[in-house]
């Protein structure tokens, strides 16, 4: 099995420490961000397309009525952010968790960010694969941008986790060579 790469530095040359710390207050602040957008977005009421004049409306002609604007598309979708939302907190939350155990050396904080940062890398491509579906029916002009930003995002986000997994490393073979080996003379 091939083992994962050991980065000595991080972020322009920074040490892991200070890269994790980076890692930590810049996914506080972008998921706060999206956040407050969803609370924003959320909250703002919709002005979507008017109806026709009332003149056409109380006629008793067949009056076909324009199909909605794409801003309305995107306004359905407003109920089922409700994963996004829970999903933008959690990461907050761990998050925060990183910072701390980045400042105080726990472990297991890191471990949990690492572990958490995986399973939604997993989860966000069957979401990327659907939003691709969608993006290529609805807007096939843009569908070489919605490719290209993802890859970006897991470029990003792959670098992260390997740079708080470096450190984590780190601390780990710092807390095995504190511990002396056991032997008859010890126990």
């Amino acid at each position: 099995m091939p083992k994962i790469p050991k980065l000595t530095n991080a972020f322009f040359g920074f040490s892991l420490v200070k890269g994790s710390q980076i890692v930590a207050i810049s996914f506080i602040v972008l998921f706060s961000l999206v956040f407050v957008g969803h609370l924003v977005q959320a909250f703002i009421p919709y002005s979507g397309y008017e109806s026709e004049d009332s003149s056409n409306s109380s006629s008793s002609e067949n009056v076909t009525t324009p199909s909605p604007p794409i801003s309305s598309k995107i306004a359905d979708f407003r109920s089922t952010t409700f994963f996004m939302e829970v999903s933008v907190i959690v990461q907050i939350v761990f998050s925060v968790f990183l910072l701390i155990g980045v400042q105080k050396t726990v472990h297991d904080y890191l471990m949990s960010w690492i572990l958490l940062q995986i399973a939604f890398f997993f989860h966000s491509q069957v979401l990327v694969i659907a939003n691709a579906v969608f993006a290529l029916y609805q807007y096939p002009g843009l569908i070489l941008y919605f490719i290209g930003q993802e890859i970006l995002i897991i470029a990003i986000v792959s670098y992260c986790i390997l740079v708080v997994y470096s450190y984590y490393r780190d601390l780990q073979s710092a807390d095995e060579a504190e511990i002396p080996p056991l032997t008859p003379d010890n126990s």
